[in-house]
């Protein structure tokens, strides 16, 4: 953030005539002094994700620095593994794509490995030692079944008023893509060159919003949940499993 500071002042001028043109009665004016001060501030445009919390889900699992852990048997299905709470600050105004006001933003979700089956793409959840341990956990769509392991998410916006003037009015809450207001595949992703690639869009939200009949009016932060379930069916082998997301903040531009 840059602050700027103009300071402006007018000294007046004191004016007297000489004594000895005026009367002995008569006195000096004096002119009204003034002062201004001008302060700017400039606020710098911000497009920002920011984990908020994470919470663990169901009986024993336990949530530490964005990890969610647990130790399942076979035949095990968990809807609510954990569900973590995504910050999004989009706050400059302006025309084209380049814009918040004009597009809003998106979060594109991308696991970072993934396998085919049959010539498709899947998220993976990776073993320990994949070199002993060939076997993956995929994520498929579809319900959660403990006769076969998989892993899953969904994605919901939350709610937020605002209050102007004194008035409070509601905003409309993020919104998530079609067929993630349910559990649903993790989109999958790579690492090429440090970089994780692929995926798809989960949730977008636009933080400038019409209220109360006024245009572009900036909300502020708009925030979103995801929500995962995994579930452990018989033919995976014992071992620790770790499936990794992404999570990637951009302008909703026009394509």
């Amino acid at each position: 953030m840059r602050i700027s500071t103009k300071l402006v002042a007018i000294l007046g001028s004191l004016v007297g005539l000489s004594a000895a043109v005026l009367p002995s009665s008569s006195f000096a004016s004096t002119s009204v002094v003034s002062h201004t001060n001008a302060v700017t501030l400039d606020v710098n445009n911000v497009l920002a994700l920011a984990l908020v919390s994470g919470v663990a889900g169901d009986n024993d699992v336990t949530y530490s620095n964005g990890t969610y852990s647990a130790t399942l048997d076979a035949g095990s299905t968990k809807s609510s593994f954990g569900t973590s709470t995504f910050r999004v600050t989009c706050n400059y105004i302006g025309s084209g794509s380049n814009s918040c006001s004009t597009y809003g933003w998106k979060v594109n979700a991308a696991s970072n490995n993934k396998a085919q089956i049959g010539g498709v793409d899947y998220a993976t959840m990776e073993p320990t030692n994949p070199s002993t341990n060939p076997a993956k956990i995929y994520s498929k769509s579809g319900t959660l079944s403990s006769s076969e392991s998989n892993w899953q998410m969904r994605v919901a916006g939350s709610a937020k008023s605002v209050t102007i003037n004194g008035n409070s009015y509601s905003t409309t809450p993020p919104t998530y893509a079609p067929g993630y207001n349910v559990l649903n595949l993790v989109p999958p992703g790579s690492i090429d060159d440090g970089e994780v690639v692929g995926g798809a869009t989960v949730v977008s939200g636009n933080t400038f919003q019409t209220i109360n009949s006024v245009a572009n009016t900036y909300i502020g932060d708009q925030e979103f949940t995801v929500t995962y379930g995994v579930s452990t069916g018989g033919a995976t082998p014992a071992d620790t499993y770790t499936g990794t997301i992404t999570y990637t903040l951009s302008l909703n531009a026009a394509s």
